[in-house]
């Protein structure tokens, strides 16, 4: 049977149910019944929809992904290098019968998303079909909507499915296409209308100045926040976040710089965003990093330091490096080696590695201005969702954390800005509204003309650049 259901059809609840009645009316036992679908998410869905009609037994019931279906068989842990081809060498092994008929024998195959299916996957399909003569065969998918074309899937495997087993053919599309006869393409788009002043999320500070608050956020402090990165570009105006650009989401997305440099920015201008899913510790950053080949990393301090403590500072202090560095012209091309090796680290195709969450280290940071690589140091925090202070990495002024970004104003509470440190105070597009049911902390944190006041000390030189010495409650910096 090949199913062509359409988005807004219930092809799910129908799929789903369907899985419920083979189990209960039909008698098809939960081993003899496999359900393959592209995605860990859409498995585990499957798996908890069906849990609610049949109870644990869902869980003697194989509903995995092509890859891991594959993995099994191979009697392999799941991996990313050898993903690429474990579908086809399962598909041959069945074919060569190889694989123990008792692990492949299945009364019932249903397979979700079938328009994503590529060559290797409906051989896969084939194969098992080909061990079990007597095999249902149920395919559910999208004829006209294909996401995965750039790997080789292809809606015409359902046809092909269709026409070489014989199938009968049924359609769930009648409230998709009803409503989208061409297909569903970005005129069809609508987004809410949704005021600018109107509070969009809540967003908690992790309470380093007392308790944790539930800060207040309009959309248009996100979108003053988007407005301010997305257009930030190199010497040669090149954007830094562009379409098809790719970045490593590493920060927690709860917290105010990660939300919104590696999920808002990237999202809102069509960027490839790549999300870890393990925990960030440095090896496994790298590891990712070297991979994703990302242009942009934005990250607290420790990464930077860790790699240069691990990687170049052993250079500098023996051999031939640690000569050449007292030597004048030599110790350039010193310099220039060692941003190489550090670009290399970072995948090779980095152009803006932004510090934020704490002050960097003095060694490490004088170092990196040194050899010129491409590195700045924001100020930021949750009340301003969270962007205050930045500026490019090419001006960027050494233990500065950046200068006001557009949108928002930036005065020193002192007799003297300039040297003599008093409250950091900021107003503009990016303060919140306010705390969350804490009126009278909402109230003590502004000014009677409008400024938040931040808690951080710090001076302003003459240029704007924001140079912040403490902070009068904690010492907390706060570095986004």
């Amino acid at each position: 049977i090949v199913v062509a259901a359409g988005p807004g059809s219930g092809k799910t609840r129908v799929l789903v149910h369907k899985l419920a009645s083979l189990l209960l009316l039909e008698d098809v036992k939960h081993e003899q019944l496999l359900m393959l679908t592209f995605s860990r998410a859409a498995a585990t869905e499957f798996k908890q929809r069906l849990m609610g009609l049949i109870g644990n037994a869902a869980h003697f019931v194989e509903i995995k992904t092509f890859h891991s279906y594959c993995f099994d068989l191979l009697g392999r842990i799941g991996n990313l290098d050898d993903a690429k081809d474990v579908v086809s060498r399962a598909a041959q092994m069945i074919n060569d019968g190889e694989v123990e008929p008792n692990r492949i024998a299945k009364t019932v195959l249903v397979i979700d998303e079938a328009q994503d299916m590529s060559a290797e996957e409906y051989e896969l399909v084939h194969a098992l079909m080909a061990a079990n003569e007597e095999m249902r065969v149920i395919a559910v998918g999208d004829d006209d909507q294909n996401i995965f074309e750039f790997r080789g899937s292809n809606s015409k495997y359902m046809a092909k499915l269709l026409k070489e087993s014989n199938g009968r053919f049924f359609e769930m599309t009648e409230n998709y296409r009803k409503r989208y006869p061409k297909g569903f393409t970005a005129d069809d788009i609508k987004y809410a209308d949704v005021p600018n002043d109107q509070l969009i999320l809540l967003n908690y500070t992790s309470g380093t100045t007392g308790y944790s608050k539930g800060v207040m956020l309009t959309v248009n402090n996100l979108t003053g926040n988007v407005q301010c990165i997305s257009p930030i570009a190199d010497k040669k105006g090149e954007n830094f976040f562009h379409k098809g650009a790719r970045t490593v989401a590493f920060l927690p997305l709860a917290h105010a710089f990660g939300c919104t440099v590696d999920f808002l920015t990237p999202l809102a201008v069509g960027g490839h965003i790549n999300l870890l899913g393990r925990i960030p510790t440095p090896k496994i950053l790298v590891s990712a990093i070297q991979k994703v080949q990302p242009e942009v990393i934005c990250a607290v301090p420790m990464l930077l330091e860790k790699v240069y403590r691990k990687q170049i500072m052993p250079l500098l202090e023996q051999g031939p490096l640690s000569i050449a560095m007292k030597l004048p012209l030599v110790n350039e091309v010193v310099f220039t080696q060692i941003k190489k090796k550090l670009l290399e680290s970072f995948g090779g195709n980095l152009r803006l590695f932004v510090i934020g969450g704490a002050p960097m280290n003095k060694e490490t940071e004088a170092f990196l201005m040194k050899i010129h690589f491409p590195f700045t140091v924001g100020y930021g925090m949750t009340e301003c969702g969270p962007l205050i202070g930045y500026e490019d990495w090419y001006d960027f002024a050494i233990r500065s954390c950046g200068k006001p970004v557009d949108g928002m104003e930036v005065r020193i509470d002192s007799t003297d800005p300039q040297n003599v440190a008093g409250e950091i105070q900021v107003c503009g597009d990016n303060v919140m509204l306010g705390y969350y049911k804490q009126p009278d902390v909402t109230a003590a944190t502004f000014t009677d003309d409008g400024y938040m006041k931040t808690g951080d000390l710090g001076v302003m030189d003459k240029y704007g650049n924001i140079y912040i010495n403490g902070d009068r409650y904690s010492h907390k910096y706060a570095y986004f």
